[in-house]
């Protein structure tokens, strides 16, 4: 790509963080995917946005479940699952990715993958954290119960709790 594309696509991710921390408080560490360590932004508080919504009297609400905000062991597991399976080359759709480890985990054993979420704020940081690999995959809202991405086709299908 060139520089301009690269200079770019960095203020994008920069911007991303910004609209992220206007969210949520967020912490810079590191976590293992796929074997490798890797940069990993996580909220700090996943509480906070369920308290918000109690307040609110939005308890229910998408845009403030404070699920998708916690490193649940489940995709912990999901992700470390993938290395027993050949996605390498194959087309993956991660449903409801959350923070976006198990479809991270599946772009760095060499899928082209599809991480999707109804929660806006889930889907800012899963792209944030999925920067390293952004040209093998795309993050989009997705309500699955209701909606579908026409004319895709996946041949693998993964979501975890």
């Amino acid at each position: 790509p060139s520089r301009r594309f690269q200079t770019k696509s960095i203020r994008r991710h920069h911007l991303t963080r910004w609209r992220v921390q206007q969210i949520v408080p967020i912490e810079d560490t590191q976590t293992e995917i796929a074997g490798q360590s890797v940069p990993w932004t996580q909220v700090t508080d996943p509480d906070r946005l369920l308290l918000r919504a109690l307040s609110r009297g939005e308890a229910g609400h998408p845009e403030l479940d404070p699920f998708w905000a916690a490193n649940w062991r489940a995709a912990i597991g999901l992700e470390r699952a993938l290395d027993r399976y050949p996605i390498a080359g194959k087309r993956l759709l991660d449903l409801g990715c959350g923070s976006g480890r198990s479809g991270i985990g599946a772009a760095l054993r060499g899928a082209t993958v599809t991480m999707t979420d109804l929660v806006g704020a889930a889907l800012l940081i899963s792209r944030y954290n999925a920067f390293a690999v952004r040209d093998q995959l795309q993050v989009r809202r997705l309500d699955w119960r209701n909606e579908t991405i026409p004319g895709a086709k996946f041949q693998w299908i993964i979501g975890s709790d």
